[in-house]
């Protein structure tokens, strides 16, 4: 079942992106920055990239169950950028209102995003043998 799959990569994406956050946190706190303005901008930027990439899995998922059935190629990939741009609109605005709210350092706010794209690799390495892709 594809669903399991798609839940499965969440998962590992999800500890990834806690795990990075983690040694963030750690390395603000051995520079001595680290308040509650950071802590609050690395939960709140987590969960916004979290989001993120849940909303792109089931997207994408959807797209490609669409595609099996559908032979107008095409338009799905058309659906699939407008898709695209609003939920990168809609992460741009949530943290452009993060940042500018003054509760949320940026770096902190900002750097979960850039997570995923190292939590993708991670996984992939410190998967089991057995597991498929």
């Amino acid at each position: 079942m594809k669903n399991k799959e798609v839940l499965r990569q969440i998962a590992r994406i999800f500890a990834g992106e806690v795990f990075c956050i983690a040694v963030m946190l750690g390395i603000y706190a051995l520079l001595d920055k680290l308040n509650s303005t950071v802590i609050l901008g690395a939960v709140l930027g987590g969960l916004v990239s979290i989001g993120n990439f849940v909303a792109l899995s089931i997207i994408v998922s959807s797209t490609a169950d669409k595609a099996e059935a559908q032979a107008d190629v095409k338009k799905l990939q058309v659906g699939l950028q407008g898709t695209t741009f609003l939920r990168l609109l809609c992460v741009a605005g949530l943290l452009i209102l993060l940042i500018k709210s003054g509760k949320c350092d940026p770096i902190a706010t900002i750097l979960p995003l850039l997570f995923v794209q190292i939590s993708i690799p991670l996984t992939t390495f410190f998967r089991k043998g057995g597991e498929a892709s």
